[in-house]
């Protein structure tokens, strides 16, 4: 959260525009319809962060002193709300603020952070404080100002902060799940092992996973059953040169019996440059990313290159643009990469997400992907099998792959949106 002095400093602005326009301010004797009908519209855009933690319903019960719309081009006030990730495994919440109307240019940010203990409910509650507190300096400028009451809970003075952990995090998960019918059975788990220190300075993360699926069908006249397992570790070192270089070094091992590699290893060098500055990530992102290194991969069967393994040298260079505005969203990411004895063995991927606000009451977003792929060295030589195929045991030969993912809404009718009524809801 930003300093004490900030606090003050909005609260000050805020008493001074309720008190600088007196001409625009009710008397308590108005009417609550009156002053309802001069409270702010609001429209809160929360991105990628969920529900449970973006909760507008809840911020419609508490927020009882602006009118909540259902299409941002309504709203005098246009919240967006983004988060990024944060060294201790926390999350930074920005939000920005955005008016129009008889608000229009005044614009404000303000951040928040919590821990990665801290529950769902701590974390809306924490995001309602924030959006109060955002909310103050606009209110002052209506109506509403001399109901606005502001208080102030005095902390307490804070010790030395000293980390035993020296910025370090571990966790620990396992995942899994299971599910069946009288003649299919389907058992998965994923379990990882992830360190990682932060700074300004530089990264360190470590991961170590494993995972093992499990499909069995038993039927009068078939019987299957599908394995497929996999581990791996890697640990990847990442250093700032200043405010939009960085560079980095990456090692792994791994295995995997989908992709014919019974173990394989590698060492990459990064390097990336932010066309803006990597403060800004929240809002905006253009990335350049190259990669370059040595793999060795051992596999399971010969391949349908007569190989049983074989040292591998290859490149790797990325596009990534991510952009967060009042309008909608965009995340794109063109990556292409080859290996250096034969540039045939080449991969091309885009992928891109977009949510869009078209015009008022309209919203497009789509997510897709596409490849062209052309560096399956490691398919093992032979055919596959029916049960291969239909399992989906092991990978198959092709040169694309694509999927897309789209909707499209509109909707009409009255503007506002405060009321919560959640009877009979599921």
């Amino acid at each position: 959260m930003k300093k004490i002095s900030t606090f003050s400093a909005i609260i000050f602005a805020t008493c001074c525009a309720s008190w600088c326009q007196p001409a625009c301010a009710a008397h308590p004797s108005d009417s609550a319809d009156t002053l309802w009908s001069v409270a702010p519209k609001i429209y809160i855009d929360c991105p990628d962060i969920e529900s449970e933690k973006c909760d507008i319903e809840y911020f419609r019960t508490e927020l009882g002193f602006v009118n909540f719309v259902r299409d941002r081009q309504e709203a005098d006030i246009h919240i967006l709300i983004t988060a990024r990730t944060t060294g201790g495994g926390g999350t930074q919440y920005s939000l920005e603020f955005n008016g129009f109307n008889h608000f229009a240019g005044k614009k404000d940010t303000l951040i928040y952070s919590c821990k990665d203990s801290d529950s769902e409910d701590a974390i809306r509650g924490a995001l309602l404080r924030t959006l109060k507190l955002g909310l103050a300096s606009y209110i002052g400028r209506t109506p509403l100002a001399p109901f606005l009451n502001v208080q102030y809970s005095r902390p307490s003075r804070p010790e030395a902060a000293v980390d035993k952990w020296n910025y370090w995090v571990f966790s620990i998960s396992i995942d899994g799940w299971v599910q069946g019918t009288k003649s299919f059975r389907e058992f998965y788990d994923y379990i990882t092992l992830a360190a990682k220190r932060t700074t300004e300075q530089n990264k360190i993360l470590f991961s170590a996973w494993s995972n093992y699926h499990e499909n069995k069908y038993t039927m009068p006249d078939y019987r299957a059953l599908s394995i497929s397992r996999g581990w791996g570790s890697d640990i990847e070192y990442i250093k700032s040169l200043g405010g939009k270089w960085s560079v980095g070094l990456y090692q792994s091992i791994f295995s995997s019996t989908y992709d014919n590699r019974d173990l394989g290893g590698s060492t990459l060098a990064l390097a990336e440059y932010d066309i803006f500055p990597y403060s800004e990530s929240t809002r905006r992102l253009l990335t350049l990313r190259y990669r370059v290194g040595l793999q060795y991969l051992d596999y399971h069967e010969p391949t349908i290159y007569d190989k049983n393994w074989q040292w591998l040298t290859s490149e790797l260079f990325a596009v990534t643009a991510d952009l967060k505005r009042p309008w909608g969203s965009i995340y794109t990411v063109l990556s292409g990469s080859h290996y250096f004895y034969d540039f045939r063995r080449n991969y091309l991927q885009l992928y891109t997400r977009l949510s869009l606000q078209v015009v008022k009451g309209l919203s497009f977003n789509i997510t897709a992907s596409g490849a062209r792929v052309h560096n399956q060295i490691y398919l093992p030589k032979g055919d596959l099998s029916q049960e291969d195929i239909i399992l989906q045991r092991k990978d198959m030969e092709t040169s694309y792959n694509y999927w897309v993912n789209f909707g499209v809404s509109y909707s009409f009718g009255s503007i506002y949106n405060n009321i919560v009524n959640p009877r009979l809801e599921n």
